[in-house]
């Protein structure tokens, strides 16, 4: 599970599965998919926004989103010691910023929500990729076959991922002004899981700048949906592994 926490703006949880083996999945229309070991799925998704009001928060406190959570995690598989699935939680490094008081993932922890600081390395640092490196990475997969997969009940990530634009002050980071909570936890879930191509180090992957293979300046993550939706429609599909 990763969190981008908001109150003001809209606070972001996202539920992700690691795909342990190739997986044969069959489309709405009945077309065939391989979903490849390794892939992170997201399956559920919790997003505090004002109804009909983009970029507006519910104002709910740490402790009323602790209770709705675990309540959205009612039905979710658990060990034969009654222990949830869920291996690990990540969060917005900021709810751990002491300021005096309780931290916001203190109050998490009091409702038995206990969460890891997430990842917060945005853009590439020397040889430490960046946040958005790694989404682009599990966008584009291998073999024609993402490593990033939405479920249609994501639907304000699905609605509000493409839309992300480049910050115009620095090309390799996103608009911090836009609706970007659900980017940022998707970022973090990917930083908590890296996975690049296995020619990388031969091949380095294009700064996404006036340069890149879009020929803009400003790009959105829907040409990278849209160009790995034709990839995917043009590759093979295999028989999963047993």
């Amino acid at each position: 599970m990763a969190g981008d926490w908001g109150s003001a703006r809209p606070f972001a949880f996202g539920w992700f599965a690691v795909a342990g083996d190739d997986v044969l999945h069959k489309l709405s229309d009945g077309a065939p998919m391989i979903i490849p070991r390794g892939a992170l799925i997201m399956y559920r998704e919790y997003y505090g926004m004002k109804p009909d009001k983009p970029n507006v928060g519910l104002k709910m406190t740490v402790e009323d989103v602790a209770e709705a959570t675990h309540k959205l995690e009612a039905n979710e598989p658990r060990d034969l010691s009654g222990k949830s699935g869920i291996k690990y939680r990540i969060l917005d490094p900021r709810c751990f910023a002491n300021e005096g008081g309780a931290t916001h993932a203190e109050r998490f922890s009091n409702k038995k929500l206990h969460f890891q600081p997430a990842n917060n390395t945005r853009v590439k640092r020397g040889e430490t990729m960046g946040g958005w490196d790694m989404i682009r990475h599990r966008l584009d997969g291998e073999d024609g076959r993402p490593m990033l997969y939405f479920f249609d009940n994501c639907r304000h990530t699905i609605r509000t991922l493409p839309a992300m634009q480049h910050d115009p002050s620095n090309l390799e980071d996103i608009d911090t002004e836009s609706e970007d909570h659900c980017a940022d936890m998707v970022r973090y879930a990917c930083a908590s899981r890296p996975w690049v191509k296995r020619d990388y180090e031969k091949t380095a992957e294009p700064a996404m700048s006036a340069a890149d293979e879009f020929g803009n300046i400003k790009i959105d993550l829907n040409k990278l949906f849209e160009a790995n939706e034709r990839r995917a429609r043009n590759a093979t599909i295999r028989v999963p592994r047993i």
